[in-house]
């Protein structure tokens, strides 16, 4: 009896062997009972696969595959990796162990001559500090964590020395897996294979609009189920209009007005737009605050604003009073601890009055973190080539971001992601 762990997460106390169903390997025991599926290296579960599911995977790995033996990556790059490969039309396979003496996949291949995968070998990638190594054959590279992001595409094609082959990817979607509740979905995203979702957030693979109206395919549904074509993915519907990021359009004469600023944030009847102006979700007003919002923070009636000069201005939500506090020079972020506000920079951090600043204690500072998306309380990071929350990737596109009551829901081109905010 042996055991034997593997990267998707099962252990398995017997000994166990492969069948090879199509091209797809599946974990079986001996008494040919199917215990689950190891798709690229993530443990699925048989029970919750459907249809869809297995034909998407089966497309999958219909493409070349490349080993991935990775040590210490981040989702960051891991995701980086495999959006590339995938570009390039070939899948990247984590069912390596990076700990393993030889190149050989971790599963006994039963019958893989008869399965016509084309494997191209092995990728190993090693992520340190400020550096990523690559070794694939007799090529071998060293570089720069900053020089390979910037460079990714470039340098895995030179790797594997092939062209970009996008037709071969044009029918992939990308499964979403969230193992806490075992759900699998397919979506309508196809850069990577497989996306697995914390314990802490939700996934509709629909869009869910301010008002709760959802989308998809190009049909917006209400909430009384009355159904309204839409090209482009809309942010909120009201009695009289329906919004997008681009246009508004009129219910009523169906006439379409394209907005003076891009709307960037929705917070419970706020809308701010990419100009420093807030509305309410009526469009009944409009109030312009400051110039183009850096950060900003909604806490009870009062809305704070941080834009790119460094100036700070409270609105009085009730009155819609302005009320300018004054500039901070280095100011990034604002942050939250009970009912208080403050506002932090590099070197002091101050306590937001509704009509003043006030500098408090050096422990109140907090580090800037690079890369992090606006509003700081989202948690959000931007890499330049992806979103992610926490260890989740989230999508290429960043849509649209609203808090409604106490969850903050952010709209990718993945579809709708949702997570209870944290005082």
């Amino acid at each position: 009896m042996e055991t034997r762990t593997y990267s998707g997460g099962v252990r398995i106390e017997r000994s166990i062997k492969i069948r090879w169903i199509g091209t797809c390997a599946w974990i079986v025991l001996i008494q040919s009972v199917i215990l689950a599926f190891n798709f690229l290296g993530i443990y699925l579960p048989d029970r919750i696969l459907n249809e869809q599911s297995k034909e998407m995977i089966e497309k999958w790995y219909s493409l070349p595959r490349v080993g991935i033996k990775s040590r210490n990556i981040s989702v960051q790059i891991r995701t980086l990796v495999s959006t590339n490969l995938v570009k390039f039309g070939i899948a990247p396979d984590y069912s390596i162990n990076f700990e393993s003496t030889t190149t050989e996949y971790l599963f006994e291949q039963e019958d893989a001559s008869s399965t016509n995968v084309k494997y191209l070998g092995v990728l190993e990638v090693t992520e340190n500090v400020d550096e990523i190594a690559l070794n694939f054959g007799e090529k071998s590279y060293v570089l720069p964590k900053e020089i390979f992001v910037e460079n990714a595409s470039a340098i895995l094609k030179s790797i594997f020395n092939v062209d970009i082959h996008r037709e071969k990817a044009e029918d992939l979607k990308t499964i979403v897996f969230i193992p806490n509740s075992e759900i699998l979905y397919v979506s309508s995203y196809g850069k990577i294979p497989i996306i697995v979702v914390e314990d802490k957030l939700n996934f509709y693979e629909h869009y869910i609009t301010i008002d709760g109206s959802t989308y998809r395919s190009g049909v917006l549904t209400t909430t009384n189920s009355r159904q309204i074509q839409v090209e482009e993915i809309p942010i909120l519907l009201s009695t009289n209009f329906l919004m997008t990021k681009s246009y508004t359009i009129s219910l009523g004469t169906k006439k379409y007005s394209y907005n003076q600023s891009v709307p960037v944030f929705g917070w419970n009847k706020i809308i701010l737009y990419s100009d420093g102006s807030i509305t309410d979700t009526t469009l009944s007003w409009r109030l312009k605050v400051s110039n183009t919002p850096l950060d900003f923070l909604l806490n009870e009636d009062r809305f704070y604003v941080l834009d790119i000069s460094g100036n700070v201005y409270s609105v009085n939500l009730k009155t819609r009073k302005v009320n300018h506090l004054g500039g901070v020079e280095g100011a990034f972020k604002f942050s939250k601890h009970g009912s208080d506000v403050f506002l932090c920079s590099q070197n002091l951090c101050y306590h937001v009055r509704e009509t003043s600043l006030e500098k408090v204690d050096q422990h109140h500072i907090e580090e800037s973190e690079a890369h992090f998306f606006y509003p700081s309380i989202s948690s959000l990071q931007n890499t330049g080539f992806g979103v992610f929350l926490g260890k989740t990737f989230l999508g290429n596109e960043l849509i649209f971001i609203y808090v409604l009551n106490d969850k903050l829901r952010i709209l990718t081109d993945v579809g709708t992601w949702e997570v209870f905010l944290k005082e």
